[in-house]
């Protein structure tokens, strides 16, 4: 059986899904952020940068999860793809 684990699917099953919610929505909340008048420049430049700094560190936390995820995926989808091609070639073997 051949299935598709999605992004969210992934992060969920390794707990991830509530860090990757806030990162998307406070990117979500940027451009308001953005384009306040009221909020002075600098403070609009920490904010890009802080979101920055919170993405690069998600990344550098789990990417070993997600990477596991990944190869655990691979080793799946490999298995039944070699399931089958045996399975062909034994049927066949068996035919001639």
């Amino acid at each position: 059986m051949i299935y598709i684990i999605r992004f969210r699917d992934v992060f969920d099953e390794y707990g991830l899904l509530h860090e990757l919610a806030y990162l998307l929505n406070y990117l979500d909340e940027l451009p308001n952020i953005l384009s306040t008048k009221l909020v002075p420049y600098d403070m609009k430049i920490g904010e890009v940068q802080k979101f920055l700094s919170d993405l690069d560190n998600f990344r550098i936390r789990y990417s070993r999860y997600i990477g596991r995820a990944a190869d655990l995926l691979y080793k799946d989808v490999k298995e039944i793809i070699d399931e089958v091609f045996s399975g062909e070639v034994e049927e066949g073997d068996e035919g001639a």
